[in-house]
């Protein structure tokens, strides 16, 4: 309808509208799953107070003098209770794996007002702009009528399925124990695990596996900083690690925390 292209921010204009509608509902051909998906949510949240959903269904951007662009998208949604948007995400980095797509990024810029400037972002693949991942603004929420906070992933699907694969690959399953070990720090806000995760691989030689188990920000600690706690897995496929090894490799973790991200180490 005419109120979601504008309560998502299109005009009437951007999308084309048949001569002969049904509904007023139903004049307009969709430029977006989100806009009536969302009214969707409106539609049922008094019936289920929590819900996992998804649509893939396709999309016509207009041209002028030809037949609109047509491409399936698709999008995944959750609101109240346990599906929030660490179960949203879960969702979107399972399909992506089962469908065999690794390399992706998310990137926190990009993205318009309708998204929730902390917690969304842009789904990335080889600087291509494959999506968008978050919550929706508190505003957004407000103008379609939303009891509950939603977290949700839309995805342009001609985009993505390019970087599908059938082709499955397995890791052997490791000789030598790891060496697991936690380390604590403090940085700015801003600074991301993902981002984090991705310079400890890239200089820690040993380094298996990152994996964030605690965020805090509040009493205690400096306003404009959170706390961050890692596991940290380190192994060597050949050789079962040395204290002076794990040493060695801690050393490095420390050191790309405090010269990367300004981080103050905690004891």
């Amino acid at each position: 309808s005419e109120a979601d292209l504008t309560d998502w921010g299109y005009a009437s204009g951007d999308a084309l509208a048949f001569i002969n509608p049904l509904s007023v509902d139903q004049k307009y051909l969709r430029v977006s799953l989100v806009p009536s998906f969302l009214r969707t949510i409106e539609a049922n949240q008094g019936l289920r107070s929590s819900a996992l959903l998804f649509e893939l269904a396709n999309t016509y951007m207009p041209r002028k003098g030809e037949l609109p662009i047509e491409e399936p998208h698709l999008v995944i949604a959750g609101y109240g209770g346990a599906y929030g948007l660490s179960r949203v995400k879960g969702v979107f980095e399972r399909l992506m794996r089962e469908m065999g797509i690794g390399g992706w990024t998310l990137e926190r810029h990009g993205f318009n007002e309708n998204w929730h400037p902390g917690r969304s972002a842009v789904v990335k693949l080889e600087g291509e702009t494959l999506g968008f991942l978050g919550e929706l603004a508190p505003s957004a929420q407000k103008r379609f009528c939303l009891d509950a906070r939603v977290a949700l992933v839309s995805l342009n699907m001609s985009h993505v399925i390019p970087h599908a694969s059938t082709r499955k690959t397995f890791t052997p399953i490791p000789e030598f124990p790891a060496a697991v070990r936690d380390v604590a720090f403090v940085v700015d806000r801003m600074v991301e695990f993902d981002r984090v995760r991705r310079e400890l691989v890239t200089h820690v030689e040993l380094l298996e596996n990152a994996e964030a188990f605690d965020v805090y920000e509040g009493e205690g600690v400096e306003a404009g900083k959170k706390s961050m706690a890692l596991h940290l897995s380190l192994r060597a496929p050949d050789r079962t690690l040395s204290s002076e090894e794990i040493d060695r490799e801690l050393s490095t973790v420390r050191r790309v925390l405090e010269t990367e991200f300004g981080a103050i180490m905690r004891s």
